[in-house]
């Protein structure tokens, strides 16, 4: 079973469990996937799951009061040995390049960059590439956690023409 850190209206597949603050509409025809709850204190045993993805998720956690490493490390407590830990991330890098070259304008860069604000928890508080990703997450997990995977893709919201919107990472848990 694998456990999909603030899903939102991402659904689910039938091997997976979403938790997130919001309760997005899906959850009335699967009620059984989907848990209510915050993702940085789950209610959750140590070692529960095969896996956990955090999908456009992890850059709305602060530096402020080592917010992000407490986070790693709940959801690290909730994996199996061997388990995998799959994040993605906007890719700053990209969204400079989008504003330098004009393809967006400031407004359209800031709404992007920073989140759509539109409630409290939709604020971006840190930026990455895909250099600093890995090596923050290396740096928190530690050694007995390996980079299996570093790829950049098309994202989501109809950005796939972009070949590197975002930041993809799978560490494996040895």
């Amino acid at each position: 079973m694998i456990l999909q850190v603030g899903c939102g209206n991402r659904q689910p597949n039938k091997d997976s469990i979403g938790i997130d603050l919001s309760f997005p509409s899906w959850c009335k025809k699967y009620p059984t996937r989907f848990i209510r709850g915050d993702v940085k204190l789950l209610p959750f045993k140590n070692e529960t799951f095969d896996g956990v993805i955090g999908k456009h998720i992890f850059e709305h956690f602060s530096r402020f009061n080592d917010e992000r490493e407490y986070v790693l490390k709940e959801w690290e407590r909730v994996i199996k040995p061997k388990g995998f830990l799959k994040i993605v991330v906007p890719n700053s890098e990209c969204y400079a390049r989008l504003l330098l070259n004009k393809t967006w304008n400031i407004d359209r860069f800031s709404f992007m960059m920073f989140g759509s604000q539109t409630n409290e928890g939709q604020f971006h508080y840190v930026a990455y590439n895909g250099d600093s990703l890995c090596k923050y997450i290396k740096k928190v997990l530690g050694k007995e956690w390996i980079l299996e995977d570093l790829s950049y893709g098309g994202g989501y919201m109809g950005f796939s023409k972009f070949k590197d919107f975002e930041i993809r990472t799978v560490f494996r848990k040895k």
